[in-house]
């Protein structure tokens, strides 16, 4: 008891001051508009907000742009409360050849919820444990910002600052109902419908459900006649608040424990609340993006 006592106590030594010692980032930063010209810049902002109406945000955060050079990178972390969404942008030309690393690390879901299928039998690595996203040419990719999240390292020797790592990046945001089709979005009535529609979803949620934290958008295909023929989770981000949680709710036909899964049942409640509606006739029909965020 004593070795042990004595291991516990040398082990954190030291540990607070290493913690305040770590590198956040060393990278170079600018906004965007302040280094691209005003068409350029306006174009870009255009089109990546298209991306957010599809996922039901209608406006991005001011991007920013990012180079990495030889040994620069970003530690872990989390950004959740700049918008639902985070997404980044590669221009960079040179990975794999004048530049390796500058990976996008997330860690995995496993990870976050290590314990619940823990398996100590065999050993994991790294591959196991976190996603690494290439910062190849042209690469878009959005995620989810309550992950923890990182840039690895990069190894840029004997090259210039241009042939290293450079990123776009921001934030979607402002969650509001898009929609795709001119007569829909004009009608007052097709407005009223999802309008009651969603208030009759969120008394639901809030009187018969747990609460869960994160961003769900769904898109509803509307035929000409008004029916609702397709639906689709187009951003799903779910995941259940477990200082909320009701835990067992009841038992199977042998006898084992059923326990509350409130993601999945707002899914429900929101597909059979959405499924069955009827808009008013139109001559092309369209398509909707409803946004629901669970903040």
């Amino acid at each position: 008891m004593q070795a042990l006592q004595l291991h516990a106590s040398f082990s954190s030594q030291g540990e607070r001051e290493a913690a305040a010692s770590q590198v956040q980032f060393s990278m170079t930063r600018a906004q965007c508009n302040m280094i691209f010209s005003d068409d350029i810049f306006d174009s870009l902002v255009t089109e990546i907000t298209d991306l957010g109406r599809s996922i039901g945000c209608s406006a991005i955060t001011p991007p920013w742009i990012s180079l990495y050079g030889d040994s620069q990178m970003q530690n872990f972390h989390i950004d959740p409360k700049q918008g639902c969404m985070a997404w980044t942008l590669s221009l960079s030309t040179g990975y794999g050849s004048s530049f390796s690393g500058g990976e996008t690390i997330l860690l995995t879901p496993k990870v976050l919820d290590y314990w619940r299928e823990y398996d100590g039998t065999r050993g994991k690595e790294a591959p196991a444990l976190a996603r690494f996203l290439p910062p190849t040419f042209g690469r878009f990719v959005a995620f989810d910002p309550r992950v923890p999240h990182m840039v690895q390292k990069v190894a840029a020797s004997g090259v210039g600052p241009l042939e290293g790592r450079i990123m776009i990046h921001g934030w979607f945001a402002e969650p509001e109902v898009i929609w795709y089709g001119e007569e829909l979005e004009k009608s007052k009535e097709c407005q009223a419908i999802l309008n009651e529609a969603i208030d009759g979803i969120v008394n639901v949620l809030n009187s018969e459900i747990g609460r869960v934290t994160g961003f769900l958008a769904v898109r509803l295909s509307i035929l000409q006649d008004g029916t609702v023929v397709g639906m689709s989770a187009v951003c799903d981000t779910l995941r259940e608040d477990p200082s909320d949680s009701v835990g067992v709710v009841g038992y199977d036909e042998e006898d084992r424990e059923v326990i509350e899964d409130s993601a999945a049942d707002i899914r429900l409640t929101i597909r059979e609340s959405l499924g069955g509606l009827l808009f008013p006739e139109t001559e092309q029909g369209g398509d909707v993006v409803i946004p629901f965020d669970f903040v």
